[in-house]
């Protein structure tokens, strides 16, 4: 009922999957972003979507599905957004098509790395230190942080995005 209440009101859809008595399987969006905005014509936006969804499979494991890639039509008033189709299926953004930060060079000093260690506590009581570079100016401090789950992930923690 909710995914049809988001399609505007002369909009031309089959019955989605979600309304059967019976739809066939388990499938949830595990997340989705939007990456561009373009406008198709007045009052209504094609809003291109990155997303990955996990389904049930036949012997009862929860399955990652790979990223794809969809087209939304968007119609969007003062008072009022809706869907205008059902998404249409699009490549990807590939990130391998993207540059990255310049890398920090040179060994962090001790002073950095306490720092670092006491930011990494906000989300680890015990973080483990992996890397630490800097070069006077700037720093980059890669940390070991568990989740709750056993799971010890790597994250990075940078002097010029700290303090924002």
């Amino acid at each position: 009922g909710e995914i049809a209440q988001a399609f505007v009101g002369d909009a031309a859809s089959p019955a989605v999957p979600h309304g059967a008595e019976e739809p066939g399987g388990t499938s949830y969006v595990e997340w989705s972003r939007t990456y561009r905005v373009d406008q198709h014509s007045p009052g209504i936006f094609a809003v291109a979507v990155a997303f990955r969804s996990i389904h049930l499979d036949t012997a009862g494991d929860f399955r990652r599905g790979p990223v794809r890639g969809a087209e939304v039509l968007v119609a969007v008033s003062d008072e009022a957004a809706g869907v205008v189709d059902l998404p249409m299926p699009i490549p990807p953004p590939m990130p391998s098509d993207l540059s990255g930060l310049p890398q920090v060079e040179g060994v962090a000093e001790d002073s950095v790395v306490q720092e670092a260690m006491a930011y990494a506590w906000i989300f680890d009581e015990e973080p483990d230190l992996i890397a630490a570079e800097g070069d006077g100016s700037q720093w980059r401090v890669v940390v070991g942080l568990e989740d709750g789950s056993g799971i010890v992930w790597p994250m990075a923690i940078r002097s010029d995005r700290l303090g924002r």
